[in-house]
């Protein structure tokens, strides 16, 4: 297998690592958004963030394409074939973009992860402002394992009979 039929590949691996890296700054800048209450900023974040994630998508398909025409699967079993095909700097060229796209990509599902825990506490705390201004007593709010609450107020009326 030739070099130049790889350079296609190993570029949209770098450009995937890239399009990442931007999506992580861009996380970065939605947790300073989320914190800072700015709807309008945030808006104009998801639309950025939905760019980036639709271009690491298209960046996806072609190499799926791209490496399904050189007749490996695309997945990492595909990828270790064709490492294991190369020669060696070529295969650890291949190997190392390959492994610096999947840090970027855990790393980039952490900071997703970390931004949805604000947005639940937030959403907490809004329900609970909510609840305050219109008078409600919410006493029997427990949560459960997914983080959201539970209607436990019919244990209550048990107890007290």
């Amino acid at each position: 297998m030739s070099t130049t039929s790889l350079q296609p590949f190993f570029d949209l691996t770098v450009q995937g690592t890239q399009i990442l890296s931007a999506l992580c700054q861009l996380l970065e800048e939605e947790k300073t958004v989320l914190s800072a209450f700015s709807a309008t900023a945030l808006e104009d974040l998801v639309a950025r963030k939905n760019s980036k994630i639709l271009a690491f998508e298209a960046n996806i398909d072609a190499r799926n394409t791209l490496i399904a025409t050189l007749g490996y699967s695309p997945d990492l079993a595909g990828i270790e074939a064709l490492r294991s095909t190369l020669p060696e700097r070529q295969a650890s060229l291949i190997g190392q973009a390959w492994d610096n796209l999947a840090a970027q990509l855990k790393h980039a599902s952490a900071l997703n992860k970390r931004n949805e825990r604000i947005v639940v506490r937030n959403q907490k705390n809004l329900d609970q402002i909510l609840a305050i201004m219109r008078g409600q007593v919410n006493k029997n709010a427990i949560y459960n394992q997914a983080g959201s609450k539970g209607n436990y107020s019919a244990q209550n009326r048990l107890g007290k009979a």
